[in-house]
């Protein structure tokens, strides 16, 4: 665990450290972790990288990472005109999944062709990077009318959206002996898949059951998806969920 004292890692700072299995940054405020800071690092699973910004090649070298997290991240900025990840920051070795912040006006496909799942989960992130690094991944998951979502179908990959109907709303909380229970209004969770086959498109749809957190601040009390599970495949979706989803009462 890194404590939340420490502000930037420096070039190089862990590369080639071979014990390194896991590295916690949750305790740690706009950290920023400069290029090669961990490359080669190749015992290192998966990366929950949150609110921080990344150097060119960062990551580079870590092989094989389950998946890679990319939520609040303030990332490496290119020609100070946009928020985009860093110059391929981890290089070109095994992912298998990715995922991609809101916060990304564009994300610069690392070059990996491990890469399976990706999810992106901001309507206005544009794909960039040469289209052939993109045939391996299985599934591109994203939200209706976003960017992501017309890139794969331009460039005929499969991709699946997500779209939650109806509002949270009446939630209550009762006393019981194993503590307090809550109940709201439920809402619906759906998604649908296309697949580009035989030159025409496919689409399949399905619902997903939805998982819910109730979460307190002070008096005010707010519901939210934590987590969608998408049964088809049996992984979980770590797709945060929008404010708007939010009931306040």
């Amino acid at each position: 665990m890194l404590p939340k004292t420490i502000t930037t890692i420096g070039s190089y700072a862990f590369a080639g450290c071979s014990s390194l299995s896991r590295i916690d940054f949750n305790h740690t405020e706009k950290l920023h972790i400069q290029q090669y800071a961990f490359a080669d690092c190749d015992h290192l699973q998966d990366l929950d990288l949150n609110n921080m910004r990344i150097g060119p090649y960062a990551f580079s070298g870590v092989s094989p990472l389950a998946s890679v997290s990319l939520f609040n991240v303030d990332f490496y900025e290119i020609n100070e005109c946009e928020t985009s990840t860093g110059i391929y920051p981890f290089g070109t070795r095994t992912v298998k999944k990715m995922f991609v912040d809101s916060a990304l006006t564009s994300f610069y496909f690392p070059g990996s062709t491990s890469v399976e799942h990706l999810y992106v989960c901001g309507r206005l992130t544009a794909l960039k990077g040469d289209v052939k690094s993109y045939k391996k991944v299985k599934v591109i998951h994203t939200y209706p009318s976003a960017k992501a979502a017309s890139f794969a179908k331009k460039k005929k990959l499969c991709y699946e959206t997500l779209k939650v109907s109806g509002k949270m709303k009446k939630v209550t909380k009762k006393k019981t002996s194993n503590g307090l229970m809550y109940s709201w209004k439920k809402v619906t969770t759906k998604a649908a898949k296309y697949q580009y086959t035989k030159k025409k498109w496919k689409k399949k749809t399905y619902k997903i059951p939805t998982y819910y957190e109730v979460v307190s601040s002070k008096k005010h009390w707010t519901t939210k998806h934590q987590k969608v599970l998408d049964i088809t495949s049996s992984t979980v979706l770590s797709i945060k969920v929008w404010k708007k989803w939010n009931k306040r009462i």
